[in-house]
């Protein structure tokens, strides 16, 4: 670690060892629900995902779309209720995703 990295865990507080491993285990555990999802639409039958729309795009829109930020974010910024997220994702990732 660099002595200027050092100043910076120092003055924050932080213990950016501690921090790493927190960012490995979240990498590792978007990684598993990635290929569980991968799994999953590859055994829909062909025309399930919307035209245009392969496995690694729905994927990607279902992680973009379903992070804990934006779940966060319409409940505590937007004062959404948990289920008007619900019917907003399940409205969004239909129309987005299938065909």
């Amino acid at each position: 670690m660099s002595a200027g990295d050092q100043a910076a865990e120092d003055a924050a507080g932080l213990d950016l060892g501690k921090l790493a491993v927190v960012a490995d285990e979240h990498g590792e555990g978007r990684a598993h629900g990635d290929e569980l999802r991968r799994d999953t639409f590859a055994t829909w039958p062909a025309g399930t995902l919307r035209n245009g729309v392969n496995v690694e795009d729905a994927v990607d829109v279902y992680a973009a779309l379903s992070k804990i930020d934006v779940y966060r974010e319409l409940i505590d910024e937007r004062y959404w209720t948990p289920d008007r997220v619900q019917a907003w994702w399940t409205s969004t990732l239909t129309h987005t995703l299938l065909g």
